[in-house]
């Protein structure tokens, strides 16, 4: 699942909490980082795209896509990673006559190798879009948000996830209840196989703001998901919304030991427990790794201490088999421009990679993991040529 988001995680972690300007104690490292490769650095030629700021998605003949800023248009771009390291645009974002503008999540590849994605604005009004983009490139919108104002069934979407019967569920930053908020506390939805949109639930500040990330779907057709605000505390929420459209507040978080702003979504395992990450709280204020049994249970499973260990957790988790976690933070490790991490199932963290190095990328974009247990992703940044880059981790 991809994020994503209102914007782009990366875009929004820059926007909405400065995390670069943050002064990290740098503590070593005693871990020996696995295999970590540059597998593409985006050049100045913007018309190959610039800033990657969403999660990759990969097909089984290890091809990667993702989207990115820059294009011929400057609207943004599909772009196609091939194994060999060759990359190339698919598809150029118009922003114009009703196409979308500014891509936020490369969010899945169907079957047929359809690729499914987010816009956070342009489309028939202006709100933001999801698209389809098809093995021979061609481009299609499948949802248009906000044919009337004010957007009462949301604005500004992050991301989709594939339901049944080649539903799509996902949600808006804004727009819905206009009570809690100028711009609207935000929105669930499901759009059907002919493009009709189901508004599912528009929260209302008390049960979460501002979903900015992907959801998770259960075999019973409910959807969970995070608010980066809203709750009890005013300090983001994990949510439940049933296929009836009921929702309900799985835990609010304080701002203290628990966390605080939720910035990623939700992974799900085998036994239905869900796991996510705080940006900020904790027992050290630098966030935290949490987890919600399918009884309801949360633990806080780790708290980044910053420094070395990383700081600022974002994005959507991994899972392997053996029970393990990763994930990125947007800042902490060597350089304090961000790390992948490791958390085994005995809750001992791991630096895989500390991001800042010449050459390297800085301020990771999103994390997938494959059959192999591989890495791949994204920098919003640098790289050979400070544009950002896609890697590899081998661990």
């Amino acid at each position: 699942m991809k994020s994503s988001n209102g914007k782009s995680l990366a875009i929004r972690s820059l926007w909405l909490f400065g995390a670069a300007a943050m002064a990290l104690a740098i503590q070593p490292l005693s871990a020996q980082a696995p295999s970590y490769k540059v597998l593409y650095s985006f050049t100045n030629d913007s018309a190959a795209g610039e800033h990657p700021s969403s999660s990759l998605v990969r097909d089984p003949k290890g091809n990667l896509y993702g989207i990115a800023l820059g294009g011929t248009f400057g609207r943004g771009i599909i772009f196609k990673l091939s194994s060999a390291g060759q990359e190339r645009v698919l598809y150029n974002f118009k922003g114009s006559d009703g196409d979308g503008d500014v891509p936020d999540s490369m969010s899945f590849r169907d079957s047929a190798g359809n690729l499914f994605g987010t816009t956070y604005q342009g489309g028939a009004y202006s709100y933001g879009t999801v698209f389809k983009l098809d093995t021979q490139g061609r481009e299609t919108i499948v949802y248009s948000f906000c044919p009337n104002t004010p957007c009462t069934t949301g604005a500004y979407p992050g991301g989709v996830i594939p339901g049944k019967h080649e539903t799509l569920y996902g949600v808006t930053y804004a727009g819905g209840n206009f009570s809690c908020a100028v711009t609207g506390c935000g929105t669930v939805f499901k759009i059907g196989p002919k493009g009709f949109q189901t508004l599912l639930h528009a929260f209302g500040g008390l049960d979460g703001q501002n979903p900015n990330a992907g959801l998770a779907l259960d075999r019973s057709g409910n959807v969970y998901g995070t608010t980066q605000y809203g709750g009890t505390y005013g300090r983001g929420a994990v949510f439940k919304v049933t296929s009836a459209g009921n929702e309900t507040v799985e835990y609010s978080f304080d701002g203290g030991a628990s966390g605080a702003y939720p910035n990623g979504g939700l992974v799900q395992d085998a036994e239905g427990n869900l796991y996510g990450t705080t940006y900020q709280g904790g027992a050290y204020n630098y966030g935290t790794i949490f987890k919600i049994t399918a009884s309801g249970q949360f633990t806080v499973l780790y708290s980044f201490p910053g420094g070395g260990s990383g700081a600022n957790p974002y994005s959507d988790l991994n899972l392997d088999q053996q029970g393990s976690i990763f994930g990125i933070t947007y800042t902490g490790g060597s350089h304090n421009f961000g790390t992948i991490f490791k958390l085994d199932a005995s809750g001992n963290e791991t630096v895989l990679h500390n991001f800042g190095e010449e050459g390297d990328g800085v301020h990771p974009s999103g994390l997938i993991i494959d059959a192999s247990e591989n890495l791949y992703g994204t920098t919003y940044q640098a790289g050979k040529y400070n544009y950002g880059s896609v890697f590899e981790v081998v661990p």
